[in-house]
């Protein structure tokens, strides 16, 4: 996995510790003996996606929206059956219907609800979109990482972050010719496994029947260690 080193501040706040000895506490800021130093250190990892989730939707028209309403249910309840078949997580979405007035046709009503299915298992979640796309039409596809892995991988690079924090500290004492260094406070930030991405947009046709190729990717998963540093000399 490739890891990155840099000084750019991103993400959210996620941990502050402050350190402060009481001796320069009693000096004050910018006291004797004390010169303070700021500065950020950032590792990076490139993890694999291995979550993917798909939104499908199933539309229709009819003239009368009571005989439309009962068509989008019974596709909507055929493709939850097919989605509990086959162990794959789904949730309906914006249930949508409306009139249509076209000039100089006849008005209709016009109708539309999605179906949104996310897992780690690519295979099977392919292998069930092709069979929905008998009766439903894909709308996105995306690929993001999961919350577990996404942790895991964020607790590696914190270690990572202080530890390079730490030896930009030193060197900054050795260099600035000071002879100790404390610890003035701490910011951990992160960022990284945002929400999925939409990687295809597509009107897909009925019947194809058709598993979608697919390529997760890999999303870039960050850890800033942002901090202050009192330098003293004898």
């Amino acid at each position: 996995m490739d890891r990155f080193i840099d000084g750019a501040v991103m993400g959210t706040v996620v941990l502050m510790a402050v350190l402060l000895a009481p001796a320069a506490a009693a000096r004050g800021d910018h006291g004797e003996g004390f010169d303070r130093v700021s500065f950020q250190t950032r590792v990076s990892e490139r993890v694999a996606n291995d979550r993917m989730q798909v939104v499908l939707a199933v539309q229709d028209r009819d003239a009368k929206p009571a005989v439309l309403a009962g068509r989008i249910n019974r596709s909507m309840q055929w493709a939850l059956e097919q989605a509990r078949q086959a162990g794959v997580t789904a949730r309906t979405a914006n249930y949508t219907t409306m009139p249509v007035h076209p000039e100089n046709h006849e008005p209709y009503w016009r109708g539309r609800q999605e179906l949104m299915l996310q897992g780690g298992d690519f295979a099977r979640l392919a292998g069930l979109v092709g069979r929905l796309q008998a009766r439903l039409q894909v709308q996105s596809m995306g690929f993001s990482v999961s919350p577990a892995s996404l942790h895991r991988a964020q607790d590696r690079l914190i270690g990572e972050a202080i530890d390079a924090f730490k030896k930009r500290a030193a060197l900054l004492r050795r260099r600035l010719g000071a002879d100790s260094y404390r610890l003035v406070h701490l910011n951990i930030r992160t960022s990284g496994g945002a929400p999925p991405r939409p990687l295809l947009r597509a009107e897909s046709a009925r019947g194809s029947g058709t598993p979608p190729a697919l390529e997760p990717g890999a999303s870039t998963v960050t850890v800033t260690a942002e901090g202050t540093v009192a330098l003293q000399s004898r």
